[in-house]
């Protein structure tokens, strides 16, 4: 059997209870041939999905009236070049957990995290034990969060 694969976004607004899914969608990964796959078109590849979500709840947004500037997070799979550079020319945040060291623009530029390293912290924030705890998060996910 094929792994079923799911992408969702998730609409929070006035505080962080969500008020509904912005978009999700479903598809059924096919078998691989394991040849390499990197110079597919983003048609063929499962990343548009990615950008399918994005973009749909971005319309949801739109079509409801919402005012809100969106705030998209995504995980180390969001890192690929087409999610950055759509990134890049949308009205929205984004935080991405990159999962590899991208060039930033092209191969004559840096990679992302050298130049990251060079960017000023727009925001830290230090949590201890004790805040965590407060938040009401068990104490083996805080023991997992301090050991890595």
């Amino acid at each position: 059997m094929e792994p079923a694969c799911v992408r969702s976004q998730t609409r929070n607004e006035k505080g962080t209870t969500p008020i509904g899914v912005g978009a999700q969608r479903f598809w059924v990964r096919e078998r691989s041939n394991g040849k390499k796959k990197s110079n597919r078109p983003l048609e063929e590849k499962e990343t548009r999905y990615w950008l399918d979500v994005l973009e749909e709840t971005l319309e949801s947004l739109r079509l409801s009236g919402s005012k809100i500037r969106p705030w998209f997070q995504l995980d180390r799979a969001g890192d690929f070049r087409e999610a950055l550079m759509w990134a890049s020319v949308v009205n929205a945040d984004f935080t991405t957990r990159a999962c590899h060291d991208r060039r930033v623009l092209s191969p004559e530029e840096d990679y992302l995290i050298k130049k990251h390293a060079l960017e000023e912290a727009q925001l830290t924030y230090q949590a201890t034990a004790q805040r965590l705890a407060a938040l009401g998060i068990p104490a083996d996910e805080i023991r997992h969060l301090a050991t890595g």
